[in-house]
């Protein structure tokens, strides 16, 4: 076990020295309502970086694909340990803390100079894990390129809750953050499956007759938790992290009640109609591909507005990752901001 994870480490370590150069081509597809030029949505033949399979490599070696279930998962050491950002948060920016039903919300902003824009954000992990240091390293990140404030719920989490818990913290948060900075100043956003809270919760919220959220940031999100994409099948065995099976069953216990065909389960196959812009990145190496795919398609139907980027041979959450992908990623969320 050791030597496995040495082999990782060396892996990684050299997956950042050999970090190439990255190419615009890399952003393979773009669908934005108000500019659908033809030359946007070309195919683009690019070749897959020595960085990513080193990647992929270090990743198959970890685990991490086998271990995506919810019994793993819950059991896992990090699962017991609170959200709490780490030092160099506190030292970067102004840090605050709120306790709204028993649970944290934490709020990070700029120390002076900051923008009236605020992120509420939702991260990811499966409904099971909470906040890991990938996350907060990633809002820095954001603060730095927006000089936003980031709303940063420490939502509940499954299998000791289902969706109509979660809903049952975040849509009054959502109001009363609303009703004290204005939607038109709040952008929605969340990575994997906090991005399927982020567009389940734009739809309740249009259901509910509020005004929407001036965005909604969608990176690589989990849009359906059936995963009964015949494309899945195809992509499965690109995808060094996702397991089908196993975010399937964790999928059926956060559903709970509701079932997974409910909106809020699997926001991708709601309605899509009256929602604030959206934009969506994802990797076409990663099993949520299919469905994100799916989802531009219905919202060009429905008249939404999306800007849509796929990166070619991309994995899960690459954007986290310190690769030229990333920042392209940040590039375009500050562009559209």
């Amino acid at each position: 076990m050791k030597m496995k994870r040495i082999i990782v480490l060396i892996l990684l370590l050299n997956s950042l020295f050999y970090c190439t150069v990255y190419s615009q081509n890399s952003a393979q597809n773009t669908f934005n309502k108000s500019s659908q030029l033809e030359e946007d949505n070309e195919k683009v033949e690019v070749s897959e970086s020595f960085t990513n399979k080193i990647l992929k490599a270090a990743m198959r070696l970890s685990g991490v694909k086998k271990n995506m279930n919810l019994q793993r998962m819950y059991t896992k050491q990090l699962r017991s340990k609170p959200a709490v950002p780490p030092k160099k948060i506190y030292k970067k920016y102004k840090v605050s803390k709120e306790l709204v039903d028993g649970r944290n919300v934490w709020k990070i902003e700029p120390k002076k100079n900051g923008t009236k824009q605020y992120i509420l954000y939702f991260h990811g992990g499966a409904y099971v894990l909470n906040f890991e240091s990938i996350h907060w390293s990633y809002l820095s990140k954001l603060i730095d390129a927006l000089n936003c404030t980031i709303i940063a719920p420490d939502y509940p989490l499954t299998p000791e809750n289902s969706v109509s818990q979660v809903f049952d913290f975040i849509f009054p948060l959502y109001k009363r953050i609303e009703a004290k900075v204005g939607a038109k100043n709040i952008s929605l956003m969340g990575d994997s499956a906090g991005g399927g809270i982020c567009f389940a919760l734009a739809q309740k919220i249009r259901n509910e007759n509020l005004e929407q959220p001036k965005r909604i940031y969608l990176l690589c999100p989990w849009l359906n938790a059936n995963l009964n994409n015949e494309e899945i099948v195809k992509i499965d065995k690109h995808d060094p992290i996702l397991n089908v099976s196993g975010l399937q069953e964790i999928g059926e216990a956060y559903a709970g009640m509701l079932g997974t065909n409910h909106y809020l389960v699997s926001p991708g196959i709601g309605n899509v109609r009256n929602l604030a812009p959206v934009t969506l990145f994802v990797g076409t190496h990663e099993i949520l591909y299919p469905d994100c795919k799916l989802l531009v398609t219905k919202m060009q139907e429905e008249e939404g507005v999306i800007n849509y980027f796929e990166y070619p041979f991309q994995f899960h959450t690459f954007m986290f990752f310190p690769i030229a992908e990333s920042e392209d990623v940040l590039q375009k969320i500050r562009a559209d901001f």
